[in-house]
């Protein structure tokens, strides 16, 4: 049986390999070379499934920096490293790393809840 954090882990890796997939498709068509590939920002809505269809998920929201789309920007969200789920299933936290912010949104709503700011000096 998958916890949250295995089925979320194994989410983003299959939305990762699709919109791979997809970039190479689009610079091997557009450009003839598959050497520089177009940075492509997966739509709200696409769907990705694994090979054998078992898990299908589709993209329902997303928390960014380099848009001002009012339903996606989040001025906390630079360059997102990882997302963890809380155990209970609540909330979830994503990791800025250049933002140097840990966010954590309510699983339901995805509203944010609290941002987290880090601070590294040279002693670091």
């Amino acid at each position: 049986m998958f916890s949250a954090r295995r089925f979320f882990s194994a989410a983003i890796l299959l939305m990762v390999a699709t919109v791979s997939i997809r970039s190479q498709q689009a610079a091997s068509t557009t450009t003839g070379s598959s050497n520089s590939l177009p940075v492509i920002h997966p739509p709200i809505g696409l769907v990705a499934a694994s090979p054998d269809s078992s898990i299908v998920i589709r993209l329902i929201g997303k928390k960014q920096h380099y848009s001002y789309d009012t339903v996606t920007y989040d001025a906390d969200i630079h360059s997102p490293k990882s997302v963890n789920i809380h155990p209970d299933g609540k909330k979830y936290y994503v990791n800025s790393l250049e933002g140097c912010r840990t966010v954590s949104y309510d699983m339901a709503t995805g509203k944010k809840l609290h941002v987290t700011r880090h601070k590294f000096s040279e002693g670091h």
